[in-house]
């Protein structure tokens, strides 16, 4: 009894993790709208800072971290 039972809760253990580890969705980048301007988009939520590097300039430009509210 006390076998199945551990095979049991080990079970349902596994299970959890594996739900606790689906990966977020994809990150759809760079978006250019109709007004011609792009959004680029990268996931690295520790990040403290991300530059965006355009060719031909020689200084790279700062991202801004937006959030977005679900339900907004």
């Amino acid at each position: 009894m006390k076998r199945t039972f551990f095979r049991l809760l080990a079970f349902l253990l596994t299970a959890i993790a594996g739900r606790a580890q689906t990966p977020p969705p994809p990150v759809i980048s760079p978006e250019v709208h109709s007004d011609n301007r792009v959004t680029f988009r990268f996931r690295a939520p520790n990040d403290k800072e991300v530059a965006v590097s355009l060719e031909g300039n020689p200084q790279p430009f700062p991202m801004q971290k937006t959030i977005k509210v679900s339900g907004a």
